[in-house]
């Protein structure tokens, strides 16, 4: 079923250009993926024993996705959201425990 999400042909015919569609269905297949979650917490684990600060880390990780830089209005969108989740964590760490366990 994935690969039909992702507009992947059927193999009994020849395609010479793809369908090109971004759907929630899309996004919601990746959110669930092991594979991406796995991949999600490599790049954390790598980006959290570099010595760097938070803000270059977060650039390093928003070049490592998306493979651009990241514009100063994504930038202080990323940062916000990296404090929020932070301060939420460090109120809960029975909450961070259970989220890398998962």
């Amino acid at each position: 079923p994935g690969m039909l999400i992702f507009d992947g042909s059927n193999r009994d015919q020849c395609e010479v250009r793809r369908g090109v569609t971004n759907t929630p269905l899309q996004a919601l297949l990746l959110l669930n993926e092991p594979l991406i979650l796995e991949s999600s917490r490599v790049l954390a684990e790598r980006l959290m024993l570099e010595k760097s600060s938070e803000e270059e880390k977060i650039e390093k990780a928003f070049l490592s996705i998306v493979c651009r830089k990241a514009k100063q209005s994504e930038l202080v969108l990323l940062i916000k959201y990296f404090e929020s989740e932070k301060a939420g964590f460090s109120k809960e760490p029975t909450k961070a425990a259970r989220f890398v366990e998962a």
